[in-house]
């Protein structure tokens, strides 16, 4: 299993790259974890 972390800050223009990443990512890959981690504000 693959598995990686997209960490971004707490607004839509570091956000929306990450999720554009990982819907990528599960394409490519169908057996991934992937976690996102960021602030909350």
């Amino acid at each position: 299993m693959k598995r990686i972390i997209i960490a971004g800050g707490g607004t839509g223009g570091h956000l929306y790259p990450g999720i554009a990443v990982a819907r990528e990512m599960q394409k490519r890959y169908k057996d991934i974890e992937i976690l996102f981690v960021g602030t909350e504000n």
